[in-house]
């Protein structure tokens, strides 16, 4: 762990190294060729403008909240307005030309503009703000000639040395000297978080809303670190997870403010613009870390930090010699000049508290003896169930595939161990890269990153298709794989790309966006592991390449959705009809089968009336031959009564024929009374 933490900072030395001697050097001709009796003079008035040129003229000097207290009062002695001592005061520990350059090495671009512009606008409006609202008194200022191990000489002093001389000495002498202790704090500090907190770690428990700003302002503004020690800090936690408008709150509010420079601000200032000093840092830091996170997120942009990117493999010459002689710097300037006054009283409160009387012979002790142990550490090699072990001493492999076990060998960096899951299923991502899995991500800048080169692919049809893979795959031989190969992730790569491109020029945009994903992922698997083996026989075995997404390229996405849109709609309309035809041609079957049967009903029923209607003729012929009169005169009442259905009739036959006979027929409606001499004839 502690071999993974000095690693981490060696490679942040190595990024950082160039930019931060180059921002000594800057420094160094500003303290040349603009003494600090000039900058009084300019800023000594006090009005609006005198807080503009005090804003201004803060960002590039390279003076920690510490050492710019006795320029401040040199300031407010001169004359200068409380709002243009308030902006300086804000404008110039928040940051420098060195923190600048270290903001460029170890961030990126977009920092590295905001951050000092922040810087100035914020000691704008404090100053502004303490000129309009601050005190009215005015007050007798107590003369601070030192708050801490900075070297406070005046420019009264004599410049005997040539500018070239001078310039050297102050930028890596006296500047060096000052920062050495709270850089190598700085450094160790974002070795520790890169190297032991996990990336999960800053999202999981700080966040990335307003409340990640809010916490890193508590945290910062009492503790007391320099712009150029704050930055590897912050540089490591956006690398751990942490929003970049929280890191800027941390650049802004930690160097600009600290318990112990307080009391001597309100000296400096008086009560209400101490205040208003404050408040003004507050404020601004919040909104703008609130900002930078909106823009970062709206734009999509993902921050990337150099303590990511370097390897050992990737360190030039330049990087080298550069973190070598920043190093050297580090240990001059920790041994030439004392213990910060604020280390000193920490340690006190802790001997009181604790009884130990703390030394740096005792610290030093403790930190030999935690060295010592971490390099017998790294004499022994534990091989865990499923693993390979391999050991290399001076380069070159001298044991390989050891089976699970403890094995000794040189210590680091003579001879170092190696271990390896044989049988872990590896995946290599293919036009995205993902970041560590299973963590819950709310900002845009902790998503998978597209990497277009790899993920556009052209079609037969002569389209253009974006799509994301990932391969899967297995170690055979950890031999080869550790000391055969540098690094065979680029290779399984190459070889899913130029899988796909064979692939997808077969293809046309249709089947591709629907049914041939399945069809994609065999050709692919078969192509990319017949190209693998013949590049790297024996070494791995691909196992299948997973297609994770496949859709039109962003730009024409719209235009792919509307025209799978119009296709889902056409068959949807092809679907319908055949429902249609179906129903139709269904109810015309029951329709012609209702009518058939109906028809065979309506004969039936005429056959068995005709069968009917003659057996009754039949049965009334007969009747009629036997008895005629009596048939004939129950066939004519039968007609009259058929005749007027809707009235009630009365029938009287002939009193001399049939004698004592009524006929009634009841009937509603009015009462009809026949006469016998119709029924007579």
């Amino acid at each position: 762990m502690l071999l993974s933490a000095i690693y981490k900072i060696w490679m942040i030395l190595i990024t950082s190294g160039p930019y931060i001697l180059f921002g000594f050097m800057a420094a160094g001709l500003i303290h040349t060729f603009v003494p600090s009796d000039k900058i009084v003079t300019v800023l000594g008035k006090r009005n609006w403008r005198s807080v503009f040129l005090a804003s201004l003229c803060g960002v590039p000097l390279p003076l920690c909240s510490c050492s710019v207290l006795p320029t401040a009062v040199t300031l407010r002695q001169k004359g200068a307005s409380r709002g243009a001592t308030t902006s300086f005061l804000i404008s110039t520990p928040e940051t420098g030309v060195d923190s600048i350059a270290m903001t460029y090495g170890m961030m990126d671009l977009t920092m590295t503009i905001l951050r000092p512009f922040i810087a100035f606008i914020t000691a704008l409006f404090a100053g502004i703000t303490v000129n309009r609202w601050g005190d009215t008194e005015e007050e007798e200022t107590e003369k601070i000639h030192s708050c801490c191990h900075a070297n406070n000489e005046t420019s009264e002093t004599v410049n005997v040395r040539p500018w070239w001389a001078e310039t050297w000495h102050y930028a890596f002498g006296e500047l060096s000297n000052n920062l050495a202790h709270w850089l190598a704090l700085g450094f160790i500090l974002s070795g520790v978080i890169a190297a032991w907190i996990p990336d999960w770690f800053f999202q999981g428990w700080v966040g990335q809303g307003f409340s990640s700003l809010l916490i890193m302002l508590i945290i910062s503004m009492p503790m007391y670190i320099c712009a150029s020690g704050s930055t590897p800090i912050a540089a490591a936690m956006i690398a751990k997870g942490l929003s970049p408008g929280a890191a800027l709150v941390f650049l802004l509010a930690g160097p600009a403010t600290n318990i112990g420079s307080i009391p001597i601000l309100y000296k400096i200032l008086g009560r209400r613009s101490t205040i208003l000093y404050l408040l003004a840092i507050i404020v601004i830091s919040l909104y703008a870390g609130h900002l930078v996170n909106l823009y970062y997120g709206q734009n999509e942009i993902t921050p990337t930090m150099a303590i990511e990117q370097t390897s050992g493999e990737s360190a030039g010459i330049v990087g080298i010699l550069s973190a070598l002689f920043l190093l050297y710097l580090l240990i001059k300037g920790m041994w030439q000049s004392a213990v910060p006054a604020q280390w000193t009283q920490i340690g006190k409160k802790i001997s009181s508290m604790t009884g130990i009387q703390l030394s740096w012979k005792k610290f030093s002790l403790f930190i030999l003896i935690i060295c010592v142990v971490s390099i017998l550490q790294t004499c022994f090699l534990i091989v865990g169930p499923g693993e390979k072990g391999a050991i290399v001493e001076l380069g070159k492999p001298t044991a390989v595939n050891l089976s699970p076990g403890i094995y000794m060998h040189l210590p680091y960096p003579f001879a170092q161990g190696h271990t390896l899951r044989v049988r872990e299923i590896r995946n290599v991502d293919v036009g995205f890269r993902s970041k560590a899995a299973g963590v819950a991500r709310t900002a845009p800048w902790d998503t998978e990153l597209q990497i277009l080169e790899e993920s556009l692919y052209l079609t037969g049809d002569e389209n253009i298709v974006d799509l994301s893979s990932q391969a899967e795959y297995r170690v055979n031989d950890a031999e080869k794989y550790l000391f055969g190969i540098a690094d065979p992730e680029p290779i399984i790569r190459g070889a899913v790309i130029s899988a796909l491109t064979e692939v997808m020029a077969g293809m046309n945009i249709e089947t591709t966006l629907t049914t041939a994903r399945h069809t994609i992922e065999i050709e692919v698997t078969n192509r990319a592991r017949q190209i693998i083996n013949h590049s790297m026989p024996g070494t791995i075995e691909l196992i299948a390449v997973r297609l994770i997404r496949i859709h039109a390229p962003a730009e024409a996405h719209q235009a792919f959705r509307d025209v799978a849109s119009a296709e889902e709609d056409k068959e949807r309309q092809i679907y319908e009809a055949y429902v249609e035809t179906e129903r139709t041609l269904h109810l015309a079957r029951g329709e012609a089968v209702e009518i058939v049967e109906s028809a065979e009903a309506d004969k039936r029923a005429r056959i068995q009336k005709a069968h009917g209607d003659t057996a009754a003729f039949k049965a009334l012929a007969e009747c009629d031959l036997k008895w005629p009169i009596e048939t004939r005169m129950r066939l004519r009442f039968e007609t009259v009564d058929y005749s007027l259905l809707p009235v009630s009739k009365t029938i009287l036959p002939n009193d001399e024929r049939w004698p004592d006979f009524d006929l009634w027929f009841l009937d509603s409606g009015e009462n009809m009374v026949i006469g016998t001499d119709k029924y007579n004839e």
